[in-house]
């Protein structure tokens, strides 16, 4: 079986006192794994909803870009909540349809249970066929590389084992880091089992409809990260929830039931 599998980047604000999405403490990233069979669809309901709006720079469809559309900005300014809360429903629901899965994580490299379970990443990744040393993971050179590397491995992972993928079409944006030593002790790795790896790195996501949809994944992913976090808040100081602490965009995902419809899976929670 074919699959595609979209990598995008998202910064998080952990900061509990702020709604503002422009807080960036933490970095995630966020894979959308697609079935070969589904890409055309996927790339036509793209396609279908970009025509609603005004052509971009040099003729380009207008890219769906996750922050713009929340914030209201670019070609996406002027446009109502609801509408543009619709605009998220629509594309994701076309991706699910179509059998795509959303994996993502999110977390600082120095965090205890990234440390305890890179251990346990390593026995699932030897059982999937990959072997070797996988390293420190980057560390060294900052989070955002060593969680994207996690991500990357365990998305292969994931599709191997779990959906049978026999031919791998693999996409990152342009904002994704990895390690050209790893990356091609992958490539090895796949080879060596029978499995054809395509990979494309470095890309601009207004060419890609599939990283698109992961841009638009990664954002609800942030904002429920964002929401649980001030549920939490307010129980822990024994409060009624107030969501007049969340912004008007994530308060109408609510109301539009999109929010947390849409299945995300946290990779590290795979594997506990």
């Amino acid at each position: 079986m074919e699959y595609s599998i979209f990598i995008d980047d998202w910064e998080h604000g952990k900061g509990r006192e702020s709604p503002s999405y422009r807080q960036s403490d933490a970095h995630g990233f966020l894979a959308a794994l697609i079935p070969g069979a589904g890409i055309a669809p996927v790339n036509a309901a793209v396609a279908e909803i970009q025509q609603g709006f005004r052509t971009g720079e040099k003729n380009r469809p207008v890219e769906l870009h996750g922050y713009e559309i929340a914030a209201g900005e670019g070609h996406f300014k002027g446009i109502a909540v609801p509408d543009r809360a619709a605009l998220f429903g629509r594309a994701l629901a076309a991706a699910e349809t179509q059998g795509a899965e959303f994996l993502y994580e999110v977390l600082e490299p120095d965090d205890p249970v990234f440390r305890d379970t890179r251990a346990k990443l390593r026995e699932h990744l030897a059982a999937s066929g990959y072997s070797g040393d996988l390293g420190r993971w980057g560390e060294k050179k900052g989070p955002r590389l060593a969680i994207a590397t996690f991500l990357r491995h365990f998305a292969l992972r994931y599709a191997i084992a779990e959906r049978n993928a026999h031919v791998i079409v693999l996409v990152e944006d342009s904002n994704v880091p990895r390690d050209d030593i790893k990356c091609r002790e992958m490539e090895k790795a796949c080879r060596e089992k029978g499995i054809s790896l395509v990979e494309h790195y470095g890309q601009d996501s207004a060419n890609w409809p599939g990283l698109q949809i992961a841009d638009l994944a990664a954002t609800v992913a942030r904002l429920q990260l964002k929401v649980r976090d001030h549920v939490d808040v307010d129980r822990e100081a024994g409060v009624p929830v107030d969501p007049s602490k969340w912004d008007a965009f994530t308060y109408e995902l609510i109301q539009q039931d999109i929010l947390f419809r849409i299945t995300l899976r946290r990779a590290l929670d795979d594997l506990k």
